[in-house]
């Protein structure tokens, strides 16, 4: 199985960034006359040749378009973590799952923390190609649950939060083609932010009955997305198996 990475491609001919082109070489020894898959980050991907100048100039010749993949249809958004090192967890471990975009909330009771969109970038970027995807998740900038409110959503909406529900749960319908799904912070929704979500057709999402850590029950309510959607018979959608 030929190892993934990000690119652009021009006709027949494409080009490795410098730090991708040493990972080939220097980490997995690839040399001219190997394959591998150059994906674009919008769900195409070609399997490409190593050139014998690969290693001056990352150029790679293109051998065939793979079949596309299809785009995850799920937004999610979690109140900004304590500590960074969770939050980078989180989302490498939900671009492996399949997310249209992540979305860090400032939520009332976060702790808000040094937030560093271009590292969580990188490491969305990583994880990608790690789990053979061919799109790469949106990264919003950090926006308040008001200015979430303000923006056009996916019509299926929902939130998790450990206070007892207001509404009814509902789980996620089968067949959607696309949702958002929240989740808060450490110290969880305040009651303001709860009231303003379902004034704004968010509806609660039940996710386990026991109380999870934040980056838990946001990889749960994506997996929930998946069972629903039919997405977690992953090797049915990945042509590279």
């Amino acid at each position: 199985m030929h190892p993934v990475f990000f690119g652009q491609v021009n006709q027949n001919r494409a080009e490795l960034s410098l730090p991708d082109r040493q990972h080939a070489g220097r980490v997995l020894r690839l040399r001219a006359g190997q394959l591998i898959v150059l994906c674009n980050g919008r769900g195409q991907a070609w399997e490409a040749e190593l050139l014998p100048q690969f290693a001056q100039t990352g150029e790679l010749k293109i051998q065939r378009e793979l079949p596309p993949q299809s785009q995850p249809g799920l937004w999610l958004g979690i109140g900004m973590l304590h500590k960074a090192d969770r939050m980078e967890w989180l989302a490498e471990k939900a671009v492996e799952l399949g997310i249209q975009g992540l979305i860090p909330l400032r939520s009332e009771r976060a702790q808000a923390y040094r937030f560093n969109q271009e590292r969580l970038q990188k490491i969305m970027e990583a994880g990608m190609k790690q789990s053979q995807r061919f799109w790469l998740p949106k990264l919003l900038p950090p926006m308040s649950i008001a200015e979430l409110c303000q923006q056009e959503w996916p019509a299926h909406r929902r939130f998790a939060y450990c206070s007892e529900a207001k509404q009814q749960p509902e789980e996620w319908p089968e067949a959607a083609a696309e949702g958002i799904g929240l989740i808060g912070p450490e110290g969880d929704f305040s009651p303001a932010e709860i009231d303003l979500l379902l004034q704004n057709n968010f509806k609660p999402l039940t996710l386990s009955a026991f109380r999870l850590r934040s980056e838990t029950a946001a990889l749960t309510m994506l997996c929930k997305w998946n069972q629903a959607e039919g997405l977690d018979r992953v090797g049915m959608q990945n042509p590279l198996l």
